[in-house]
């Protein structure tokens, strides 16, 4: 693992030095892309070196840190049709691919006039704000409504299982749309006889509820803390996209947390929201939900 993720860093370091970053920025930020961190030495992030090599580089390794880390060890071992055969893979690709099509499509002649441009900064902005690593290019709250929401969706997908990325996760994501299929297949064919499987292996209903049940818990303390955060006097649109923001661990969010803003502004109260839902993303919601239930702490 060890070996797997200096490897990565290394190699993104050596390409952000060829982009023109100087050694201290280049290492900064390959330790903050390969860790989907976010953080940058400059005010603006990644806008502040306008180089098209440089984004569609971060890009590359934001979402390759959005991979699960387990697949690597197949690739070098020269079982590379592992990775291509993993469902959560080739799920995380359709949606990185159908996203950006998506955006680019939207801001192609309303916020770029030129094809290339729109690819750019959809396609970083879609790796930055799935894999929740939260650079920025753009204040893409000048972009169409329709690029705005998709960002804001891809904030709950998330990377992979194994990854150094949070949101819900895609397999998470998978797994519910295939419930989801299956129910409707049942109540069509209600003598069917059917069965969820991912990677050729077949899911316990145990498997399938604790996603439910983490599913349901997620979204349960994000509509808490958005209206704790709109009790604070924050707008509804901010509330509601720092609260996603935070609790899928991204960075950036809409209103008054935007790309071109901070959190600043935030009253102490709703950044003690955002702190919890910080911690309750990072470690996937039952870890620090459980120290509220009453049995934990009796012998």
């Amino acid at each position: 693992l060890w070996f797997i993720y200096i490897g990565l860093t290394v190699i993104a370091t050596s390409f952000y030095m060829a982009g023109g970053m100087d050694i201290c920025d280049a290492i900064c930020h390959a330790f903050t892309t390969m860790a989907t961190g976010g953080f940058s030495t400059k005010n603006a992030s990644m806008a502040h070196f306008n180089s098209p090599f440089i984004e569609y580089t971060s890009g590359i390794f934001m979402l390759l840190a959005g991979i699960n880390y387990s697949l690597y060890f197949y690739v070098f071992r020269g079982n590379s049709l592992r990775l291509w055969k993993n469902n959560e893979f080739r799920f995380y690709l359709s949606v990185t691919l159908i996203a950006t099509i998506a955006i680019t499509l939207s801001l192609w002649k309303t916020s770029y006039d030129s094809l290339h441009e729109s690819v750019r900064y959809a396609f970083f902005q879609v790796a930055s704000i799935m894999t929740t690593t939260g650079y920025a290019t753009a204040d893409y709250e000048k972009w169409t409504y329709f690029s705005q929401i998709a960002l804001v969706l891809l904030m709950f997908f998330g990377g992979m299982i194994g990854s150094t990325a949070g949101g819900i996760k895609q397999v998470r994501i998978l797994l519910m749309l295939k419930q989801g299929y299956r129910e409707m297949y049942q109540l069509i064919h209600p003598h069917a006889v059917t069965a969820l499987k991912i990677d050729g292996k077949f899911l316990t209903k145990e498997i399938l509820g604790s996603i439910w049940g983490f599913l349901f818990l997620f979204l349960f303390v994000y509509a808490i803390a958005t209206v704790a955060m709109t009790a604070t006097g924050i707008d509804i649109v901010t509330s509601a996209t720092t609260v996603l923001s935070t609790i899928s661990n991204v960075g950036p969010a809409l209103g008054e947390a935007g790309p071109a803003e901070n959190y600043s502004s935030i009253p102490i109260p709703g950044k003690w929201i955002l702190i919890f839902c910080m911690l309750a993303g990072r470690l996937e919601i039952y870890t620090v939900l459980i120290l509220f239930v009453p049995h934990y702490w009796r012998r």
